[in-house]
């Protein structure tokens, strides 16, 4: 779970391939799940939220953002750990 009034980095990595889905906090993965999420399918001109969930009774994440990158290219955890690393200096 993310730390109330805490600084936290979230990534995220989608592997399209294996339609998986894992989410690192503060440079460690904390969780993997099967999605079918699929970004280059949303509509044009459509909003994307950061943050927001349609199917649940608290469907916001309340917080500041600081630094959101996205970014075609897959990342590994390693790589994940070493952004973390560098940022948090």
């Amino acid at each position: 779970s993310i730390p109330i009034r805490n600084w936290t980095e979230i990534a995220l990595t989608f592997d399209s391939t294996l339609a998986e889905l894992k989410i690192y906090l503060n440079g460690k993965l904390e969780n993997k799940a099967n999605n079918t999420l699929c970004i280059s399918t949303l509509p044009a001109g459509k909003k994307f939220f950061v943050g927001w969930n349609n199917n649940s009774s608290h469907p916001k994440l309340e917080a500041l953002y600081d630094g959101i990158i996205m970014l075609s290219i897959p990342r590994n955890s390693v790589e994940i750990l070493a952004d973390y690393t560098n940022r948090s200096r």
